[in-house]
């Protein structure tokens, strides 16, 4: 799983095995490991949510998909999932992209 954080957004690209991953265990998730400590971003399938959110703690970032959601994205070509979510902070929000990221499959022969 790839993670980009940019101007108030998380994007999450999943390679195929990430999809068999999520699918199989209802999530995936990377570690960043720095000098003092780590940090975790997960990606979390679950029946307790009703769109796209992210949480964040002292050692991870946590996205949460719904359930069926995810499975209809895992099981169809669509390419991602996108979410908007309004913060308190002065009309701030945040941006939620969860990308499938497969290699291309069209010829580079000009």
């Amino acid at each position: 799983m790839k993670l980009r954080i940019d101007h108030q957004s998380i994007r999450l690209r999943l390679s195929e095995a990430d999809l068999e991953k999520l699918h199989k265990q209802g999530f995936v998730a990377e570690t960043l490991h720095l000098p003092q400590g780590s940090l975790t971003f997960k990606l979390l399938m679950t029946n307790t949510c009703n769109t796209l959110t992210a949480f964040l703690d002292e050692e991870s970032i946590t996205v949460e998909m719904p359930d069926n959601l995810a499975n209809h994205w895992i099981q169809t070509d669509e390419i991602g999932l996108y979410e908007t979510i309004p913060l308190t902070q002065k009309g701030l929000s945040l941006k939620i992209l969860i990308e499938k990221d497969f290699p291309c499959k069209h010829s580079s022969n000009g």
